[in-house]
């Protein structure tokens, strides 16, 4: 489930001797503040202030910034020794990773924290799932979501819905294992990877309402539960009653479109107020559409333009053109029971 955790941590104690932290005493350089230092505690009882620390080992990071320290772990990686991130975790199956973590910065690097009482600030919560078509089946799809108050970017493999706080990430999570030279071999044919990034503490004690290692812990179902009824909201909003709207109100919405943003961008701006796929759905078929083109007055040399360009999108997404969005829709939502 947890693919990525990075905590704030507040109790910490430092080995006096034989530690392996990398510490920077420089706080300036060229005569310019570089950062702001940090307090560290050490086991002889000491206090001494350090313009950074840091500590890399595959799966994890221990560093200071601004201050602070913070702890990031990408517990699947961290035991599999820096190997691929593949496979949801069980509660006991991340606790006992958790520990392994504090049992490797205490033995092997000298330092030793209050894992329950630190703060979350980032959550990165998954699931793979074993898609019966390819990700390109599902991609334009995947595009059209509508997601208040969250910015997409498409890339080749994937699409992310996103703003300062979250994120929404879906891909191809086969096409990013090969790209960064990892085996694939026992992973099926198709593996679609859904993320939900929250990207700060105030995102995390919003959505999730908790804040600390030991309340996730003990909120490990609520937190499968949100994340399930999260991706569930974002394919029922695109739950379309197919040829309900129709060619007349879509005309209609041309028409409007045209006044407002002239004749020779408001198709495009059409596409990009109901998205391609709900476009058509919406219209009935590919032919209804070319009807609307046609009332509205668009010669035959606009009508073509635009209609190698919708088909061009929808063969994207789909080799059976009477495939629809809402069996793309069902498809998708049954990988995500409640």
């Amino acid at each position: 489930m947890i693919d990525k955790l990075r905590l704030q941590i507040s109790s910490h104690a430092v080995k006096s001797a034989g530690h392996k932290l990398s510490l920077a005493n420089r706080f300036e350089q060229d005569g310019q503040p570089t950062a702001q230092g940090i307090a560290l505690k050490f086991d002889n009882g000491t206090e001494i202030t350090y313009g950074s620390l840091r500590y890399d080992y595959p799966g994890l990071r221990l560093e200071s910034v601004r201050g602070h320290l913070y702890l990031t772990v990408n517990p699947r990686r961290f035991a599999n020794g820096g190997g691929a991130n593949v496979g949801s975790l069980s509660k006991e199956e991340f606790i006992a990773i958790m520990e392994r973590v504090q049992h490797h910065l205490e033995t092997e690097a000298g330092f030793t924290f209050d894992l329950n009482g630190a703060k979350i600030v980032r959550l990165d919560v998954f699931t793979d799932v074993a898609t019966r078509n390819p990700f390109m089946h599902y991609k334009p799809a995947l595009e059209d979501l509508t997601l208040s108050r969250l910015s997409k970017v498409v890339y080749e493999t994937g699409v992310q819905y996103s703003n300062s706080q979250f994120a929404m990430v879906i891909y191809d999570k086969l096409a990013e294992l090969r790209s960064k030279q990892y085996g694939t071999f026992g992973l099926g044919d198709n593996l679609m990877r859904w993320e939900l990034r929250y990207l700060t503490s105030l995102s995390v004690s919003k959505r999730l309402g908790f804040d600390t290692y030991a309340l996730l812990i003990e909120h490990w179902q609520d937190v499968k539960d949100i994340f399930t009824r999260q991706i569930q909201d974002s394919l029922n909003a695109h739950h379309y009653t197919e040829n309900t709207v129709g060619v007349a109100n879509i005309l209609d919405d041309l028409k409007a479109i045209t006044a407002v943003s002239g004749e020779k961008d408001s198709f495009n701006e059409l596409i990009k107020f109901y998205g391609i796929h709900k476009l058509v759905s919406l219209a009935g078929n590919l032919k209804s559409l070319e009807q609307v083109l046609i009332d509205h007055g668009f010669d035959a040399k606009a009508r073509w333009r635009y209609r190698k360009f919708i088909n061009l999108r929808l063969s994207a997404m789909v080799q059976n053109q009477d495939i629809t969005y809402n069996e793309i829709r069902e498809e998708l939502i049954q990988y995500f029971p409640e």
